[in-house]
């Protein structure tokens, strides 16, 4: 189930590299596209299929997210995002559903999945808004929570022509754990 709460930015940072690195950052997003309702707890298993890395690398990246408070990690038992976690996590996820977006529908062009993770990480809350503008999205409007479907390593809707439809207030840009049952 969906739900909007605000529309202010969910992290303190105006370049998610003021936050976290960009490599910390793929794991983040990665994550939060495979939190669900069910279970917070998200396997090295299920993070090394989604990136496509090996698990030894999962398990020292989760080492690393513990030590800088994104993450809680047990061994064996895998993560659960912190609220900064989660807040980094679908920030960027909010982003890179916005370039994703942009590219679709200004460009007539299928960006890939890592590379909107990549713009997005780079450009400003300023020209991630421009583009949400120019795209004419409004601030509810997000991307669809696919993560549980196709080949899609960082979870954003592929099909193209499903934008319009799908990226309605499944993720918000807000402070509150948002699900979608879509």
């Amino acid at each position: 189930m969906a739900a909007s709460i605000s529309t202010e930015p969910q992290s303190e940072c105006t370049y998610p590299s003021e936050c976290a690195d960009r490599r910390d950052g793929r794991y983040l997003t990665a994550a939060y596209w495979l939190t669900t309702d069910d279970s917070n707890r998200i396997s090295t298993s299920a993070l090394s299929d989604r990136l496509d890395v090996t698990p030894a690398t999962v398990t020292e990246m989760f080492g690393r997210l513990d030590a800088s408070g994104f993450v809680d990690y047990t061994k064996h038992a895998g993560i659960r995002l912190t609220d900064r976690g989660m807040a980094i996590g679908r920030e960027l996820a909010w982003r890179q559903c916005i370039v994703r977006r942009f590219f679709a529908i200004e460009l007539d062009f299928r960006l890939d999945a890592d590379s909107g993770y990549r713009f997005g990480y780079v450009l400003s809350g300023d020209e991630i808004e421009t583009l949400r503008r120019l795209i004419g999205s409004s601030p509810e409007d997000t991307c669809h929570n696919n993560a549980t479907h196709g080949n899609n390593r960082l979870g954003v809707v592929d099909d193209t022509t499903k934008y319009s439809s799908v990226c309605k207030s499944s993720l918000t840009r807000s402070h509150a754990v948002v699900r979608s049952d879509e």
